[in-house]
């Protein structure tokens, strides 16, 4: 019985989808509006809503001081000794750790040591 339901179901479901392709949805009809009713059109108004965000955006913008930029570290000598003793010691720290990413922490060094001054 089960299985006679079960067949009874694909059937018509696979029925139906054949005559649902033949049967297109979409219209056939083409809607022709000239170009000068369509300037004629008024543009739809901002709602309360977005006006507001739009108010609250350009005082956002009007706070923030382009002239901030971000300070410039100097890459001196004392400065990248100073970072790859800090990396040595996240190295240290995780020794015989599995997951730890070593190869990243190497180029980080290598990195540090490229950007060396030269005398």
């Amino acid at each position: 019985m089960k299985n006679l339901f079960t067949l009874v179901a694909i059937v018509s479901f696979c029925l139906g989808s054949a005559y649902a392709q033949d049967q297109p949805t979409t219209s056939q009809s083409k809607v022709v509006v000239s170009k000068e009713a369509l300037k004629k059109v008024a543009p739809a108004e901002a709602t309360p809503v977005q006006n507001a965000q739009v108010e609250r955006k350009l005082d956002t913008a009007k706070r923030i001081d382009v002239t901030q930029k971000r300070q410039v570290v100097e890459m001196t000598d004392e400065y990248i000794d100073n970072q790859i003793a800090e990396i040595q010691k996240v190295i240290d720290k995780n020794v015989g750790n599995e997951n730890f990413n070593l190869s990243g922490y190497q180029k980080r060094i290598a990195y540090l040591e490229t950007r060396r001054p030269k005398k």
